[in-house]
């Protein structure tokens, strides 16, 4: 592991659920609404309180309450559970935003700030 992805992994793990996120033009986005770290990440580096990496058949259950079976290929799935993300959106923006540990770069006061906007985010 590199040093610039073990300072994406390190701040990607101070990211909670309720968070306000913020993309690179410093306009709000919303909130998080459901964090997954990544099968790479150590689990020391894990946050107090947050559960190990759950089973296959737990993501599977995970993945298909998020995006439904059938609206992310495979290969994007696989690529979030081993890397991490963050979502948000919903209903309220029609869709799901999915937000991968180098797109974070930085977390203070709760608050999310990306290195990207919008448009760059993974959409379901």
């Amino acid at each position: 592991m590199n040093r610039e992805s073990t300072s994406q992994n390190t701040t990607f793990t101070l990211v909670r659920e309720g968070m306000e996120i913020i993309d690179v033009h410093s306009q709000r986005l919303g909130k998080v609404e459901h964090v997954r770290f990544g099968d790479g990440t150590p689990r020391d580096d894990y946050p107090a309180g947050t559960a190990s990496v759950p089973d296959e058949k737990a993501l599977e259950s995970a993945a298909e309450a998020f995006v439904g079976k059938d609206d992310m290929p495979q290969e994007v799935r696989e690529r979030l559970l081993r890397y991490g993300y963050f979502r948000f959106g919903g209903e309220r923006l029609h869709s799901d935003y999915f937000v991968t540990p180098d797109q974070v770069a930085r977390v203070k006061n709760e608050q999310v700030e990306l290195n990207v906007t919008t448009e760059e985010l993974l959409k379901f």
